[in-house]
């Protein structure tokens, strides 16, 4: 039971810790009365310690990003251009729970949830330097199994004492992903042409079954979110003894064919040199670097499946 909270300094708020860990996720329940006097928030708030990883999109046509979290993902991602660089809310009930998070750049020690609860951002391994991230639980207070819902929370960007800090849009922020224009490719191993931009090419391997793909029709340099964004150039779907198994062909997208920079997620897979792993909209997914690109490999039947399709895969560039 929680005892009557008391308000303490920081952000107007009142703070009462349990020790909750479950899949990974660590939970602090926070108790806020509101400073002014009679007024209470409609929530109380779990700020959630997941992974929330920007990762690039596998299949062809997108230059930018996309957000994995321990929940879901969301690609492209939607973009504000403002200190709150983007955000996600879900909700389920009765009665009422909405889960969210946001990724912030590094001005924002903390943000403000229904106008009311404040929060403080951290920082992420698998975000880019001087970002932040924060993501809660928020469960209307004193609802019932019945109870109407509240309008869904926002994030607000607020500094480290908890004070709203205005919702300007940040220079040289990108507003949207870039779509970029594909053509579909055939269904057989040597899939393309070396007309194309970017080319995949696997070998023999029993139970490999080629389902086609796709590839961009041009490619020219994109600004993206963070500056060292990816372009998805190409992108072929196999089938693998039985199972749905994905390779692509990743760029940078501000200088194509320059060598793209890792993203943050990325690790390297232990007994695998010059192989790395990394979470994906379709899973975990794997990558080695070749001339000017990332080759990667998603689905599938798990790691080793993978691993075996990736030693088999050459790609292409030609720009």
């Amino acid at each position: 039971m929680l005892m009557s909270p008391r308000c303490k300094s920081y952000c107007c708020g009142c703070f009462v810790r349990r020790a909750t860990i479950a899949l990974a996720v660590m939970s602090c329940v926070v108790v806020v009365c509101s400073c002014s006097a009679g007024t209470h928030s409609h929530f109380v708030v779990s700020v959630k310690t997941e992974r929330i990883a920007l990762v690039p999109d596998v299949d062809a046509g997108t230059a930018g990003w996309c957000i994995v979290t321990s929940s879901g993902g969301a690609c492209p991602v939607g973009l504000s251009g403002t200190l709150i660089i983007t955000q996600s809310w879900s909700g389920s009930g009765p009665p009422p729970v909405y889960e969210g998070y946001a990724v912030t750049t590094a001005k924002v020690a903390a943000a403000s949830v229904d106008g009311r609860t404040t929060v403080p951002t951290r920082s992420d391994p698998d975000l880019p330097a001087g970002w932040r991230v924060v993501s809660v639980e928020a469960r209307q207070k004193g609802s019932s199994e019945r109870g109407d819902l509240m309008p869904v929370p926002r994030f607000a960007a607020a500094n480290a004492k908890g004070e709203r800090l205005p919702a300007t849009r940040v220079r040289g922020l990108p507003l949207s992903i870039v779509e970029v224009p594909t053509r579909a490719v055939p269904n057989h191993p040597a899939a393309g042409s070396t007309s194309d931009v970017c080319q995949i090419r696997a070998m023999r391997l029993p139970g490999l079954i080629p389902r086609g793909g796709s590839v961009i029709t041009t490619s020219r340099p994109y600004a993206t979110l963070g500056g060292n964004g990816l372009l998805s150039c190409a992108s072929s779907s196999y089938e693998l003894e039985g199972w749905p198994i994905l390779a692509g062909v990743l760029l940078s997208a501000s200088h194509p064919g320059a060598t793209p920079a890792r993203w943050p997620a990325l690790r390297a897979l232990s007994g695998h040199p010059g192989v790395f792993t990394s979470p994906g909209i379709e899973g975990e997914m794997l990558a080695r670097h070749i001339s000017g690109a990332w080759l990667v490999v998603a689905k599938g039947k798990g790691v080793q499946q993978r691993a075996t399709l990736l030693e088999r895969l050459s790609a292409t560039v030609h720009l």
